[in-house]
């Protein structure tokens, strides 16, 4: 079995620390701003509400998001697998249509459908007219590589992605 490891681009490093720290200091902020109106006024349901989602809903989105960070890609004679906090994601070999690194134009004019646009990577579903839909599970677009299936298409990343596509090259030219 072959083992690659996701590294981290700047980029997602700033947006996640930035994001983190945000929503921390709002999240603290809104609760303590409750509290204080709370025992001055009374009840406040409007103000409830709002502590409610950004108090405590926002941090939840974030530890969501966490949990679907890839950490590694593993290989084997069957499988890409790629490795998340929590879960992971399982290609079949013999379902893979093509494979390769990503191109100048792959993304442009590229939308994200439903994701996260830097937080702990890009990560979710995206789609653009080179490409159509796809999943993006990518924390540096510098090492970005493209898995095409027949119902799917992904982004990934990893330290030396040229030598993980040429081991599934191997693999699906012996198929």
């Amino acid at each position: 079995m072959n083992e690659f490891i996701c590294t981290w681009g700047k980029t997602p490093i700033i947006i996640t620390i930035l994001t983190i720290l945000g929503i921390f200091i709002i999240s603290i902020l809104m609760i303590i701003t409750y509290t204080k109106r709370y025992k001055m006024h009374g009840k406040n349901q409007g103000l409830v509400v709002a502590v409610l989602i950004i108090g405590y809903l926002l941090p939840l989105i974030l530890v969501f998001t966490f949990l679907k960070m890839p950490t590694k890609i593993s290989v084997d004679n069957k499988n890409l697998v790629v490795s998340q906090i929590k879960g992971k994601i399982s290609i079949p070999i013999s379902e893979i249509t093509e494979i390769r690194k990503t191109q100048q134009g792959d993304f442009a004019n590229g939308i994200r459908t439903f994701g996260s646009g830097g937080l702990f990577g890009y990560l979710g579903k995206f789609e653009n007219p080179q490409l159509g839909k796809f999943q993006m599970y990518v924390t540096d677009t510098k090492n970005r590589f493209i898995v095409k299936t027949k119902n799917q298409v992904y982004v990934f990343n990893c330290k030396n992605r040229e030598k993980l596509i040429q081991i599934i090259d191997n693999q699906i030219n012996k198929q």
